[in-house]
């Protein structure tokens, strides 16, 4: 896999950990949204996605605002 990216081992794994940690934070704010904690706009925010990358993500985990 690291061959396929042209990035050493340490590279690739620091990829993977920070891509985990971008899903994370995006499902907690989502679960925030869905309690009504946040709205949708400032869920994408805290998370460092737009909008548009944040309405997928609860689209496609079919998550809906208690509003």
């Amino acid at each position: 896999m690291a061959e396929k990216e042209s990035l050493d081992r340490a590279a690739l794994v620091r990829k993977f950990i920070l891509q985990k940690l971008k899903e994370y934070d995006i499902k907690q704010m989502a679960e925030l949204y869905q309690k009504g904690v946040v709205s949708l706009q400032e869920d994408a925010h805290q998370a460092n996605i737009s909008l548009y990358e944040m309405m997928e993500y609860v689209q496609k985990e079919n998550i809906h605002s208690p509003y």
